[in-house]
């Protein structure tokens, strides 16, 4: 981490820096980024003395990886993963005295154990390069303008069935006045809408008494009713084929 943020400030002095720690399951990931210089190098810095080469032979060491390389913006970033509990590579395990003459106990202890780490996913999570600001907000605007879209079409669908409804349920004064009782049922149904909706759900029994053994039908009128809390019904009932009675009533919303 040291290295890469005198690396940081080295290469790119005025930019900002940002550190990111994440502990995994099995492992430590460091991740140091920074963006295009803002202004001159301020001179000679003092370095670990290791450069990214040496980063990576440290990593390795203990079991872990280094990935480092530009970012869209012209800036660097170097990030890295340290395995937990790794022994260093190369290095045998030995028991150490204390200064009690008794054997230590660090390395006697259970170990925790990990599954295999998968290097390549890894490597291809490090070489990732960081999303720049503006890909991210215009991202954002892509998801917004699609979701109004949506929200368009699905309120269009609605419309559209709600006027379908209202078409199937709704007569005006004329149309009823222009159906007598006599006429053929079917002749009358195919001049009337077929009150296939939910606005006209339990309107035919509402009204006066049904004359015995007849079908119903009734609709809703397109006037206007003498109070805004009524509705104005125009109801059809028929037996044997025919029209044997019609009402015109007003029920409660």
């Amino acid at each position: 981490m040291q290295e890469a943020l005198t690396n940081a400030y080295k290469h790119a002095p005025g930019a900002a820096i940002t550190v990111e720690l994440r502990y995994e399951d099995d492992s430590l990931v460091v991740e140091i980024a920074n963006g295009p210089a803002a202004a001159p190098g301020p001179g000679e810095v003092i370095s670990g003395g290791q450069g990214l080469t040496g980063l990576r032979e440290r990593a390795r060491l203990v079991g872990g990886m280094v990935h480092a390389g530009a970012t869209e913006g012209g800036g660097f970033r170097v990030a890295g993963v340290l395995p937990y509990g790794t022994e260093p590579a190369g290095v045998a395990e030995e028991d150490v005295a204390d200064d009690f003459g008794q054997r230590s106990q660090a390395r006697a202890s259970v170990r925790r154990t990990a599954p295999p780490m998968d290097w390549a996913a890894v490597d291809r999570e490090l070489a990732v390069p960081v999303r720049s600001r503006t890909g991210g907000v215009a991202m954002g605007c892509g998801i917004a303008v699609a979701a109004v879209v949506l929200l368009i079409i699905v309120l269009g669908a609605g419309m559209t069935l709600l006027l379908g409804s209202v078409n199937k349920a709704m007569i005006s004064k004329e149309e009823y006045d222009s159906v007598s009782v006599g006429d053929s049922e079917k002749s009358v149904r195919d001049r009337l809408p077929d009150g296939d909706s939910v606005l006209t759900t339990g309107l035919d029994r509402k009204g006066p008494p049904r004359p015995e053994g007849t079908d119903c039908l009734a609709l809703l009128s397109t006037e206007d009713s003498s109070t805004l809390t009524n509705d104005s019904v125009f109801r059809f009932c028929f037996r044997g084929g025919k029209l044997v009675d019609k009402q015109a009533y007003e029920v409660k919303q």
